[in-house]
């Protein structure tokens, strides 16, 4: 069942200690407080945070306040989502789309309490129910079950004792149903690292960073669903589904683009040249998760059979040992 409080959850979003640990400090007695180190994280954990109001540095390193506002808000459920940026002084004006509230830095103690007491009086919404509460988040986290490496879990495995299954069923199913195999391919690592960590519970995971390098490892290592970003400077997404569509050993991997732009235009330059699908970046973990599922539900697809094994492309691409 969904729970129930009367206080607000609100997600912080800093990559600055100390400015994080500032405004926990002010906010926690009055609200439930929950926080991320950067954009990509507060991506990750949004799905199962679910706030009711988040606070976001403007100015953050790899994906900036604007950036990860605008990602979490192409979610349905976080469409309207309140958002407070913490702002530099001499700051560029800021997006029309993004018209929230702003505090420029640094901040008093008085200050921040008193504007967002008085933003969220203003919108007149009271704090919605939650799939958890605080206390089961921090039970979750603490068992090792982040959001960067699972998708939150159905409310009956926290309401009662789950069934698990026993290793010969598990072993049983892996030999009935092997595991997707995907391929990352993007020239920025955050982005790779990023895209790994939200799928590797569900699928064989592998990224490369060089665009160059991408051919060669499709024919060894076989993916059955590439993620590639659409404008690398090298060897572009574009470029790349055209090598596949040329290619009949590699014929069988659904494209999905990590594409900058979702216009019409690109859409139709993506289908043309072979992708099955794009999203638009920055996008949050659930956003992603839900576009690998729709690939691997297509007709098309097929779950093609392994030359190699995923532990033996972990060692050769250096993650285990050998």
């Amino acid at each position: 069942m969904p729970v129930n409080t009367s206080k607000y959850r609100i997600f912080i979003v800093s990559d600055k200690p100390d400015e994080l640990g500032q405004i926990v400090q002010i906010l926690k007695e009055d609200h439930e407080v929950l926080t991320a180190t950067n954009g990509l994280e507060a991506l990750d954990h949004v799905d199962r945070y679910e706030p009711d109001l988040i606070i976001v540095s403007a100015s953050m390193a790899s994906l900036d306040g604007f950036d990860t506002v605008r990602a979490i808000r192409k979610d349905a459920r976080f469409r309207v989502l309140p958002a407070v940026l913490l702002v530099e002084p001499q700051r560029p004006a800021p997006p029309a789309e993004i018209d929230d509230l702003y505090v420029e830095l640094p901040f008093g103690t008085a200050q921040l309490r008193a504007r967002i007491t008085g933003f969220l009086a203003d919108r007149g919404a009271d704090p919605s129910p939650k799939r958890f509460s605080i206390t089961e988040l921090a039970t979750l986290e603490a068992a090792g079950a982040t959001a960067a490496s699972i998708s939150p879990p159905p409310i009956s495995a926290i309401a009662g004792p789950a069934r698990t299954s026993s290793l010969t069923e598990q072993l049983a199913q892996a030999l009935v149903e092997p595991r997707i195999r995907l391929m990352v391919v993007d020239d920025e690592p955050d982005t790779v690292k990023f895209v790994r960590a939200v799928l590797a519970k569900d699928y064989e995971t592998f990224g490369v960073s060089d665009p160059d390098l991408a051919p060669d490892k499709i024919l060894a290592y076989q993916p059955d669903v590439i993620l590639v970003d659409s404008s690398m400077p090298q060897l572009s997404g574009i470029h790349l589904a055209q090598i596949i569509r040329l290619n009949k050993r590699m014929r069988a991997s659904q494209l999905i683009f990590l594409a900058a732009r979702s216009d019409k235009a690109a859409v139709e330059k993506a289908c043309a040249s072979g992708a099955a699908d794009q999203i638009e970046k920055p996008f949050t973990a659930e956003q992603l998760r839900r576009k690998v599922r729709d690939a691997i539900k297509r007709p098309g697809f097929v779950r093609q059979k392994k030359r190699v094994e995923f532990e033996e492309i972990l060692r050769r691409e250096g993650e285990i040992a050998g």
